[in-house]
């Protein structure tokens, strides 16, 4: 679970990034 949460929160820095 908690790797999933790891995953999720990668995925969300990710997408700030590609917003910005």
């Amino acid at each position: 679970m908690q790797r999933l949460r790891e995953a999720a929160e990668k995925a969300k820095c990710e997408l700030s990034s590609a917003a910005q």
